[in-house]
């Protein structure tokens, strides 16, 4: 373990590629920038603050491991296994995770701004206070995913399926949301601005306490969504499925139902 920590990382980086590794795999707070650790088992290792700054981590098992506080700013993630792994806290800016998979991964306060995770699997993963801004979801599978807090402006979450997700508290402007499937979906106190929600099912969502301004809910299905308490301005409901939904208490200026 010792003379792993302290390795060069060239031969480092081929003695993780070779598997060679005793016991439970410990490096923290170390440089590991533009390795290439391609299809690599990783798995319940810990990398916490450590640096993967542009590294090669495709296909690579890392399921189970912690990278808590890490950089990972660039680093090429597609398809790797990151099932219940951990990043709370770390940067992952402009990181490919495209066909990744995540479920039950933790990103809490993580940075995934500009992130590309298209087509990754992403069941009851954990998005608490994540920046998600600029970043691309569609076609993944979000469902009971937990997003509380996070930020999704601009994000795109074309024909994603967000079933049953937790979404309280979220900042969504400019977000695109077309085709999405938010059946069940909790998004009570979120912001939603500008968005486009055109074909998307909110069946029974709950969308109570939100501020709603501008969004495009053109052939959406709200059909048994809830709206209590909700401000909603500048909106046109007016070729969206509203049956069985619920407006009382709702704060309504400038929009249109029929």
């Amino acid at each position: 373990m010792a003379d792993l920590a302290a390795m060069p990382k060239r031969e480092l980086e081929q003695s993780l590629m070779s598997g060679a590794r005793p016991g439970v795999l410990i490096l923290k707070n170390r440089n590991l920038d533009r390795m290439c650790l391609e299809q690599a088992n990783l798995k319940q290792a810990f990398f916490d603050n450590s640096s993967f700054l542009k590294a090669n981590l495709k296909m690579t098992d890392l399921s189970f491991s912690r990278l808590a506080s890490c950089n990972l700013d660039c680093a090429d993630l597609s398809a790797a296994n990151l099932t219940h792994t951990t990043f709370a806290g770390a940067s992952l800016r402009r990181a490919r995770l495209v066909g990744a998979f995540l479920a039950s991964a933790g990103f809490q306060n993580a940075d995934l701004a500009a992130a590309d995770m298209k087509y990754s699997y992403a069941v009851k993963a954990l998005f608490t206070d994540a920046n998600l801004k600029s970043s691309i979801i569609s076609y993944s599978d979000f469902s009971e995913a937990v997003l509380d807090g996070a930020n999704l402006t601009c994000c795109e979450l074309e024909e994603a399926s967000m079933k049953a997700a937790h979404m309280i508290g979220a900042f969504l402007r400019k977000t695109i949301l077309n085709g999405a499937n938010l059946k069940g979906a909790v998004m009570d106190h979120s912001v939603i601005i500008s968005c486009d929600l055109r074909d998307a099912t909110l069946l029974g969502t709950s969308l109570n306490d939100t501020v709603i301004e501008q969004v495009n809910t053109e052939s959406a299905n709200l059909a048994g969504a809830s709206l209590r308490r909700a401000s909603i301005s500048g909106c046109d409901f007016s070729k969206a499925n509203l049956s069985r939904s619920n407006f009382s208490s709702a704060r309504i200026i400038g929009t249109q139902f029929d």
